[in-house]
């Protein structure tokens, strides 16, 4: 089954693609997946990352869970077309030794899918648990966050919410998947979570719980309007 997809990547830097050759992180694996499955595939955001064909997404270098909730919703209506699938992997910034944050990022994330589907409620979310970390408790921090967001995503399917969780820390090994920081994925790490983030996309496009895309709005940042052929 394949499916009309505006699909909005949220998050900090990982979504952003730090680290990574030429920029593009998971977002360029998840799109090609997706094509190669036969959806018709926008990715949309503000911000601009990479060398991939359509390099936008909603993106923040060092922004924690609060911060990222705060960008989104001011530039939800600036988004080249509203999407139906959000996609989402953050908290890592909340999870670092000395911020004090990790206490509670679990409810903030949960916060944060609230303020999802307050934007969007045909929206079907895809949310990742955090990579693994370097630092040791830093790293103790992510598996907490993980168990907890991995619960909380299981509770609120069962109330009949569309998300879904990807497993984005199970199997990445930090000797071999990782940039020299130990934060940020390489090539390899990021091909595994976009990979994971596309065959829950196509799990949720199986289920019937994508919507159809909602009307074009009138700018168009991409320049290529004519070879954007659904939605309106």
């Amino acid at each position: 089954m394949a499916a009309k997809l505006n699909i909005v990547a949220v998050g900090a830097s990982i979504t952003y693609g730090l680290k990574s050759v030429g920029g593009n992180g998971y977002r360029d694996d998840l799109f090609s997946a997706l094509q190669k499955s036969g959806n018709q595939v926008h990715m949309v955001g503000t911000q601009k990352s990479g060398t991939m064909s359509q390099p936008f997404s909603e993106g923040y270098p060092g922004f924690t869970i609060d911060k990222v909730k705060a960008k989104i919703t001011e530039n939800w209506n600036k988004l080249q077309y509203p999407p139906n699938v959000i996609v989402t992997l953050v908290g890592t910034n909340d999870q670092i030794p000395g911020k004090n944050l990790a206490c509670g990022s679990v409810d903030r994330f949960g916060g944060l899918l609230d303020q999802y589907l307050s934007l969007c409620p045909d929206c079907t979310i895809v949310a990742s648990t955090l990579p693994p970390n370097g630092n040791a408790k830093e790293n103790k921090n992510i598996d907490n966050y993980n168990t907890g967001i991995t619960k909380l995503v299981a509770d609120r399917q069962a109330k009949g919410q569309h998300i879904l969780i990807v497993n984005g820390n199970k199997g990445l090994s930090l000797a071999t998947d990782f940039s020299q920081d130990k934060t940020h994925p390489n090539n390899q790490g990021y091909g595994m979570i976009g990979s994971r983030f596309a065959d829950q996309v196509q799990s949720a496009i199986d289920k019937g719980w994508i919507a159809a895309p909602q009307k074009f709005k009138k700018r168009d940042v991409w320049g290529a309007r004519a070879n954007l052929d659904f939605g309106s």
